[in-house]
């Protein structure tokens, strides 16, 4: 989105080389930590406390609905109020589609906005049917924004996009990690950490 989206020619990256740097990533943050080095990967952090606590983190692009406008709300110096940042970006991208007020309405007006019940509609996982059989539906989530800014709609076949096939990429590296005993407490080690975070 904004100036990445102008530029992605250049500064862009294929779906299979960010997932290549996340598992090296990933891999050298566990070297560390079980060397006695306590690092966090925070997305992964987040996940966790999905997974492992069954805890809903408060993370709102990997929940179902998301969190945009029922859970944050972006202001712009100019008082217009957007769904979540995201809207707001989009919005200097010439899309004011998430736009659902400004300072002067009220939260109610801002709740009960068309938009907002449309995001809201758009980013609960069951209104997606390819994610009904996905065993990371309850871990994971979709951005109505970026969906629309990407695929000019809401309503993507979200296997098809570049964030889910990140996310299930993801979601596999996690799990085959979590068979490994050793990474596992790491994992657990976080969690118990949380506190400081």
């Amino acid at each position: 989105m904004g100036l990445s989206k102008k530029t992605w020619k250049q500064i862009g990256y294929e779906t299979k080389d960010f997932l290549k740097f996340y598992r090296q990533s990933l891999d050298y943050i566990l070297k560390l930590n079980i060397k006695g080095r306590l690092l966090i990967e925070r997305g992964l952090f987040y996940s966790l406390k999905k997974i492992l606590n069954k805890e809903d983190p408060a993370y709102m692009e990997m929940r179902s609905p998301c969190g945009a406008a029922i859970g944050q709300m972006a202001f712009d110096y100019d008082g217009k109020i957007y769904t979540c940042d995201e809207g707001r970006m989009a919005s200097r991208m010439g899309k004011n589609d998430f736009k659902i007020g400004n300072v002067n309405n009220s939260y109610r007006q801002l709740i009960d906005n068309e938009t907002t019940k449309i995001t809201c509609l758009a980013s609960i996982l069951e209104n997606h049917p390819s994610c009904n059989d996905c065993p990371y539906k309850p871990y994971c989530g979709t951005c109505p924004v970026i969906n629309f800014v990407e695929y000019n709609t809401i309503f993507p076949i979200l296997p098809l996009t570049m964030r889910c096939q990140i996310n299930q990429a993801m979601f596999d590296y996690i799990f085959l990690k979590l068979k490994n005993i050793k990474y596992k407490k790491v994992f657990e080690n976080w969690l118990d950490t949380n506190k400081i975070i």
